[in-house]
């Protein structure tokens, strides 16, 4: 196992309550409208069969839910495009934002595949989930993963694959 960390998300144990969202905000202090973590909620709809009036009739309802953060990916793409070198990764894999190189330009935003870079208007300077990289540092668990009540997320070393 290499030391390159991953968040593992169980989604058949989310109940979407959005403790880690809630607890993401918290740690980092975030306004309304910024989201380091994100829960969405999908639904499908099957109805059974219909009725002589063709009337629908058993309808089945199935609601999951997503927690979505920055994946502090292998390669980041918003890491390949910042002209400043505002985006680092550590040794253990998470990728950081210096906010006194970042000037804003949004250029990772738009490099990132999975939208979850969040442009600070109030500090022109963009941000995203940290791993609450100081936690890890005192052997702690990220935020987000210490708030789960039903334990469907979870953070590990990344397993080496020859």
């Amino acid at each position: 196992m290499d030391r390159r960390l991953k968040f593992d998300f169980e989604q058949n144990k989310c109940i979407g309550c959005k403790t880690c969202q809630i607890a993401c905000k918290d740690r980092n202090g975030l306004h309304a409208g910024e989201l380091w973590r994100k829960v969405s909620e999908f639904t499908s709809h099957k109805y059974k069969e219909y009725n002589e009036k063709k009337e629908r009739k058993n309808l089945q309802v199935d609601v999951y839910w997503i927690s979505k953060s920055c994946h502090h990916c292998k390669e980041p793409a918003c890491k390949s495009v910042c002209r400043f070198g505002a985006i680092t990764k550590t040794e253990e894999g998470i990728v950081l934002i210096d906010s006194e190189k970042c000037t804003g330009c949004r250029e990772c935003e738009k490099g990132c595949p999975y939208e979850v870079l969040q442009y600070r208007s109030n500090k022109n300077k963009m941000s995203k989930c940290n791993f609450c990289y100081d936690l890890i540092q005192q052997g702690e668990e990220p935020a987000c993963v210490a708030a789960c009540p039903m334990y469907a997320l979870d953070y590990h070393g990344v397993k080496k694959i020859d």
